[in-house]
């Protein structure tokens, strides 16, 4: 039987989104069992698939994973603009996300069109 993969969510820093991530590890989606890891340090980042960071300065773990295959999640403002993939913007009381893609591409990551389209912004085109 084939043994499936791993796909690492990691939080750096807390807040109600690093609160709730702790909710899905275990889960499986696809062919991934979802492991979510706590960082005590932006030091540990490179071990992660998705490194979502909130309250904290998103600077030093931005460098640890450039131009890595790690999608990197935040709801600091300009986070986008700071070299973050996804931001995550409170609109009308309402979650609403923004897109880096020349960043995602450095990660050689590919974001679906779908998702685009749902964006409130996307740069670097």
């Amino acid at each position: 039987e084939q043994t499936m993969g791993e796909l690492v969510i990691c939080a750096l820093g807390s807040g109600p989104v690093s609160a709730h991530l702790k909710t899905v590890g275990g889960r499986k989606v696809r062919d991934f069992n979802l492991r979510v890891v706590q960082l005590q340090s932006p030091s540990q980042a490179d071990r992660c698939h998705l490194l979502y960071l909130s309250g904290v300065d998103p600077a030093p773990a931005l460098r640890r994973v450039a131009e890595q295959a790690v999608l990197t999640v935040s709801d600091t403002p300009d986070f986008i603009r700071r070299g973050g993939i996804i931001g995550l913007v409170e609109e009308q009381g309402r979650i609403r996300f923004e897109v880096n893609l020349g960043a995602a591409r450095a990660s050689q990551l590919q974001i679906s069109s779908r998702l685009l389209q749902l964006a409130r912004e996307v740069v670097g085109h």
